[in-house]
């Protein structure tokens, strides 16, 4: 599989006002403390205008052409502009993104030139044959989990982080295509991010069957069952959180991190949950931990026997789940550690 890897200047500005509107689950709550502690002070109207791009982008919230994702994120990603975004938005609507654009440039051209310099040292750094070899690793171990998979190319879109953060990633702007946010670019910092893209691909290239299978298992639990799970209500929907936990547990924080990447360990899971505080930290992060570390030995031993993915495989999952809103909805985090 090739990844072809690229970034443009305006698809990262537009990153960092999304990211600061907080409009979704996914934005980086830690990125933005760091952003607002270490830019010049955020004014009334930036504070207000953010509250409104929030308003839109949450209206527009979708995995459609004509939803908030495609047209929103990745075309400032991908077409560097907002003339298609411009001409999915009402009037007033196009006022308020083009204002928030315009006044956060000075904020962001600070950060720019601190991090920029940053994407192009990854593009050079993960040729090195170890990476490859990681990456090369990584990927054969998913097929025994996920099956097979048709895809040779993805492209990846480098995004800013702040340098004190590993990064993170998504699978969330079309076919075959990732973001990646690189902030630390050390030896750990990379294998963190290179753990993010694999994480990724196995999401947009290697799931098909999996999600089939997982969208039929979830229309067997009657939605009584989980109507009012807190960790649910977070997500927006059952098979998101179920799909998250169990791709996370194979790869992101889990099995194959610590055989290829030697991180995390099971020692490092635990202190992360029980130490971090979570009222700063995205909790998609903690459903991640935990889960990694509930499923270690169900996953090791489908490993071992080169099993794939089965109901039998579900059904364990969802249990952890239950499991995880019993604390989670009560604020018992640290509980979360051993499940």
């Amino acid at each position: 599989m090739k990844f072809d890897i690229k970034y443009s200047k305006f698809g990262n500005l537009f990153f960092f006002v999304s990211n600061l509107a907080e409009w979704h689950f996914s934005c980086r709550k830690e990125y933005n403390i760091f952003w607002r502690n270490n830019l010049p002070h955020f004014t009334q109207e930036e504070n207000v205008v953010l509250k409104l791009f929030k308003k839109i982008l949450k209206q527009y919230q979708g995995k459609s052409e004509n939803k908030m994702s495609f047209p929103f994120l990745a075309n400032a990603v991908i077409k560097k502009n907002l003339k298609y975004i411009e001409k999915k938005i009402n009037k007033s609507e196009k006022e308020i993104v083009r204002k928030v654009i315009k006044l956060f440039q000075p904020k962001f051209q600070k950060i720019w030139r601190e991090n920029h310099c940053n994407l192009r040292r990854f593009i050079v750094l993960v040729k090195e044959l170890d990476y490859v070899k990681k990456i090369k690793k990584s990927l054969e171990l998913i097929e025994i989990y996920f099956g097979k998979t048709n895809c040779k190319k993805i492209t990846v879109y480098l995004l800013i982080a702040p340098k004190n953060q590993w990064g993170g990633g998504g699978a969330n702007i079309g076919p075959k295509r990732i973001t990646l946010e690189i902030g630390d670019i050390s030896k750990r910092g990379i294998d963190w991010i290179l753990r993010t893209l694999i994480h990724e691909a196995t999401h947009i290239c290697y799931q098909d069957n999996f999600n089939l299978m997982l969208r039929s298992f979830i229309q067997s639990i009657p939605k009584k069952d989980y109507n009012n799970f807190k960790i649910v209500n977070y997500f927006g929907n059952l098979y998101t959180v179920l799909n998250e936990l169990i791709t996370s547990s194979i790869i992101g924080e889990g099995l194959i991190d610590e055989l290829v990447f030697k991180f995390p360990s099971r020692n490092q899971l635990e202190r992360d949950i029980k130490c971090l505080d979570w009222t700063k930290r995205s909790h998609s992060s903690l459903l991640r931990k935990s889960a990694a570390l509930a499923l270690y030995s169900f996953n090791k031993e489908y490993l071992k026997e080169k099993r794939a993915i089965d109901v039998n495989y579900l059904e364990r999952a969802w249990e952890f789940l239950k499991k995880f809103e019993q604390k989670y909805k009560k604020g018992r985090f640290k509980e979360l550690a051993s499940l």
